[in-house]
This record gives structure tokens, C-alpha cells and sequence, in this order.
């Protein structure tokens, strides 16, 4: 009923793609497949078979052919009924910056006619992705799509994106999540760390702290939240229980126990996929639906 695949770009695209993903969905009839989609990178999929639908916040929509995601910052809804066949790129914030351009923040939160960006180049991808017959023959389409689309990074803008990853992945007790303290880091003033935070990750920086203090403890912790187990996972920087939960329910849209006791049909697959690509340990900044458990973050 659901298959997905992960695959790596080429390692001239790697500075700016997470990974490749084909997702195949073959529902019964009369049946739907719904799930919640957790904050992630900036994303590019392609259509090639089905329809699926998405709620931003807005109501269901039908989602585009050839559809742009922003960084997201909430869970989202996605539907589907039938026959699914879709192929697609995680962006990094460098992916951003050279493949799309510009600023990050009007797209936050939403999906865009990528036809709307691109032109007639969008639907010729996705012609040319829908006639390959492997998995394998996507990665090399999809690879000479952007790297035809890839443009210079200016280098302030790739020092900026360096720092911020640097300082926010440092290996800490725990993790920074004063403003004040990343502007220090930085070595620029607030209203510059606001500027570049909503320029390059499409959002406020005291939210980009929050949502990396969450994404990184469920990268760690995964499932065993519920229960006393929070006090294990939250650091000093969770005030008590109740914030913990709060914090929980704004970036998965359920509480600890609600969440371990459904847990998502796609994050579960996210995982297991992530297990079996080579060399491949998280993310920047983790600001994306794709997590891999403790054990399997250090074995990588």
C-alpha cells in the first residue's frame, strides 16, 4: 500500500540536496490514506501518477503537478486516494539559495505552482521523470534538472548559512535558545540575525531555536516520550511538564502519548528508509520531517 525509496544526488548536488525520494501509494478501493507531514526542509515533487492532497492550515487542496514546499514550521495534512506515484528533492537552505533564489520566508508554510517559478521547464521534468522506468533513471534526471537550474551563492550568504549551522549543531549540553545569545555567536546584531533567519529558513529566529530544540530532542528520543519518559528527553531549557507538551503539540500537532501511540504511517517510513542510505546521518539544523533514531544516528 505504501513504498518509499530514498536516494542520493550526485556529489556535486549534495552542498544543497538532502536526498531523493520516490513515494508509491497503491490504496484500496474506497479506501484514503491520510497522515501529518512534520516540519521539514524545502521541498520539490513532482506528480508523476495520482493526486494528493494537502492542508496547510487552509482546508484540503489539490496539490500542483509539479509543486514547490516551503520550509514548514507546523505539521500538515496530506490525502490521497487510488494510485500515488511521486519523485522529489529536499532542499537545504544552500539548495534554497541556489536553486530557487532569494528570499525563504514568503514561501514558509505554503505550496506553489512550481510552473508558476519555472515556466514550461517544470512540466518537462516532470514528463521526463514519468517516463523513466527506475528509480535509478529518476536520480539522473533529477540531478541534470537542477544542476541545470544551479546558480552562484553569494559567499556572505553561504558564511551566514555556515555559522548558523555550525553554532545551532554544536555539541552542547543543551541547546541554544536565547536570540540574544545566537546574535552574540553570530557576531551580528538582532535585527541582522532576524533578517537573515527569515531570508534564509523562511522564518523568525526565535522560532528557528525552538523548532531545532524540538526536531533535535525527537531526533534523539524518537517514540519514547510518552509518560515520565520527558524528563529524560527535555533539557533546562523546557521549563516543566507542561511546556514540554505544549512545545510537542505545536510541532507534531499531538501530545507525547497521542504520539507514540499512532505513530505516522510516513514517519515510520522516513525512518526505516533513512536507515538503509549509505552514509547518511541528519540534516542540518534538523528542520525536517526525516529523523533517525539515537542508535542509528551514531552507527551512521
Amino acid at each position: 500500500m505504501f513504498k518509499l525509496r530514498r536516494f542520493l544526488p550526485c556529489a556535486a548536488l549534495r552542498p544543497y540536496i538532502d536526498t531523493y525520494y520516490l513515494v508509491e501509494v497503491d490504496c484500496p478501493p474506497g479506501e484514503t490514506l491520510e497522515d501529518m507531514m512534520l516540519p521539514e526542509l524545502a521541498n520539490i515533487r513532482f506528480q508523476l501518477e495520482g493526486c494528493w492532497d494537502v492542508d496547510m492550515g487552509d482546508g484540503f487542496k489539490s496539490a500542483s503537478p509539479e509543486t514547490l514546499f516551503g520550509f514548514t514550521n507546523a505539521p500538515y495534512d496530506v490525502r490521497l486516494t487510488g494510485r500515488s506515484r511521486l519523485f522529489g528533492a529536499g532542499l537545504k537552505p544552500l539548495g534554497w539559495q541556489a536553486i530557487m533564489g532569494g528570499s525563504a520566508a514568503p514561501y514558509s508554510d505554503t505550496c506553489k505552482n512550481l510552473a508558476d517559478l519555472w515556466g514550461p521547464y517544470a512540466s518537462v521534468g516532470r514528463q521526463s521523470l514519468a517516463a523513466c522506468a527506475t528509480g535509478e533513471e529518476m536520480v539522473q534526471v533529477m540531478d541534470a534538472l537542477l544542476l541545470e537550474r544551479l546558480t552562484a551563492v553569494p559567499k556572505t550568504t553561504r558564511a551566514c548559512i555556515s555559522a548558523f549551522e555550525c553554532i545551532m549543531t554544536a555539541d552542547d549540553d543543551a541547546p541554544m535558545t536565547r536570540v540574544d545569545d545566537l546574535a552574540d555567536q553570530l557576531n551580528l546584531s538582532v535585527r541582522q540575525v532576524e533578517r537573515w533567519s527569515r531570508h534564509l529558513f523562511g522564518c523568525s529566529p526565535k522560532l528557528l531555536l525552538r523548532k531545532h530544540r524540538f526536531m533535535t530532542m525527537l531526533t534523539q528520543h524518537g517514540e519514547r516520550l510518552a509518560g515520565d519518559d520527558w524528563l529524560e528527553a527535555a533539557d533546562e531549557s523546557f521549563y516543566d511538564q507542561s511546556h514540554f507538551i505544549r512545545e510537542y503539540k505545536r510541532f507534531t500537532g499531538r501530545s507525547p502519548g497521542q504520539y507514540a501511540r499512532k505513530p505516522s504511517e510516513l514517519q515510520k517510513a522516513v525512518t526505516k528508509t533513512l536507515e538503509t542510505v549509505p552514509d547518511r546521518k541528519p540534516g542540518p539544523l534538523a528542520l525536517k520531517v526525516d529523523f533517525v533514531p539515537k542508535a542509528a544516528s551514531t552507527a551512521a
